[in-house]
């Protein structure tokens, strides 16, 4: 176990700098991160009504601490409403209390451990005799237990022993244990933890920023956006997406008519908005992310693999794809249009005929993993190229 909290990388970006000289205790387990929430009702207890992130020790009997191993974590923020507490590890889904937390004695507290109710929305499991706690195998920190825990982080990992979120057991070995005690059975299991307002994956989704609207599909354990994005400000073909303040597109063509169309072409850099972590943000909205190649992989895979997962991607019908539009069923609900692409050269081509689908997983250091579809053939390619072609972008929630 660090002496410092380990919450100041990706997903969480938590900046507190709780330390302690040494573990205070043997019964201290390991680190979470405590956030309250201030409204009125669970179901409104959004990102936005947080007041409080503090890092402290979990025990082995299920009791989350202060830094000295035995206090009560204190907070300072003052409250309006109701106050509900989330409850953030390394490797498992955050729980939310399912109602607002209980003053005696000037104590705020709640225990989720003595039934399944006790988290919002039914968001742990029973790990014993009429005692429940939170759901295991989120190696990524996306909300979700999926294949892209195993492909990227557990396989890289496997065999090695450290304190390490790939370590889905905690027992210091990343092993076949983890993956078959603990991420098999929770596998599809997702946070309950609400992430945005009156949003059920397969309505459409308003983009804040812009108040552009995006029609969104469920597919398999996933919520895609069935749109490609379309943010930013117009950039002519022949120049390269600056780092500044201003998310910069292409429009095929430089005709901003096919971008209302077949959404916005992005150079990879620009798209993640320079960083090089896979599952960035990016460009998405709030709650959702740039999918990592393995999640391309877990949404083809459930399409019945790459030899026929296009066809079940693609548009079908002949308003934006050219003939013959092989295998076009869109089955999935996904609605690929062929949006193709912008050379290096800053020249576009082959409207209708392909759709490329950047990923936020670096091959080399200037090239990334994409996806392609064509206009006569049923399969989804897995392909590298160098990030200074414009592709188009989906967004996948990140919960």
């Amino acid at each position: 176990i660090p002496l410092s909290q380990p919450f100041n990388t990706p997903p969480w970006n938590y900046t507190g700098t709780e330390s302690v000289s040494s573990i205070p205790n043997l019964d201290v387990v390991d680190w979470v991160l405590v956030e309250l929430r201030d409204t009125s009702e669970a179901a409104l207890a959004l990102p936005g009504t947080v007041i409080a992130r503090k890092a402290g020790f979990l025990l082995k009997n299920g009791s989350v601490v202060g830094l000295d191993g035995a206090s009560n974590m204190i907070f300072s923020e003052s409250l309006s409403q109701n106050l509900f507490a989330v409850v953030i590890h390394r490797n498992h889904l955050s729980v939310m209390s399912s109602e607002p937390l209980t003053l005696v004695g000037g104590v705020y507290s709640w225990d989720f451990t003595d039934e399944l109710s006790k988290a919002y929305l039914d968001g742990q499991k029973q790990i014993g005799s009429f005692v429940f706690g939170m759901i295991g195998g989120d190696a990524v920190g996306n909300g979700t237990v999926g294949t892209q825990d195993i492909n990227m982080v557990w396989k890289p990992d496997a065999g090695k022993q450290d304190y390490l979120v790939s370590d889905l057991n905690l027992d210091s070995q990343v092993s076949n244990q983890d993956k078959n005690d603990i991420w098999l059975p929770n596998s599809g299991a997702m946070s309950m933890v609400p992430t945005s307002a009156g949003f059920t994956c397969g309505s459409p989704f308003t983009d804040t920023r812009d108040g552009q609207s995006y029609y969104t599909v469920q597919i398999g354990t996933q919520c895609w956006m069935s749109e490609n994005m379309n943010i930013g400000t117009m950039l002519p073909g022949n120049s390269n997406q600056q780092n500044n303040s201003v998310i910069e597109k292409y429009c095929y063509n430089n005709n901003t008519a096919n971008c209302d169309v077949y959404g916005g072409l992005y150079q990879w850099h620009e798209m993640m908005q320079y960083e090089i972590i896979e599952g960035s943000q990016g460009i998405c909205p709030d709650g959702w992310h740039i999918p990592a190649d393995a999640e391309y992989t877990a949404l083809t895979d459930f399409l019945g693999g790459e030899s026929v997962a296009g066809g079940k991607m693609k548009e079908s019908g002949f308003a934006h794809w050219n003939s013959p539009n092989t295998g076009a069923t869109n089955q999935s609900g996904f609605t690929a249009l062929p949006g193709d692409y912008r050379n290096t050269n800053g020249s576009f081509s082959s409207l209708g005929n392909y759709a490329f689908f950047w990923s936020s997983t670096e091959s080399t250091s200037v090239n990334a993993w994409y996806r392609r579809l064509y206009y006569n053939i049923d399969d989804v390619y897995r392909v590298n190229h160098n990030k200074n072609y414009g592709f188009s972008v989906r967004c996948l929630q990140d919960n």
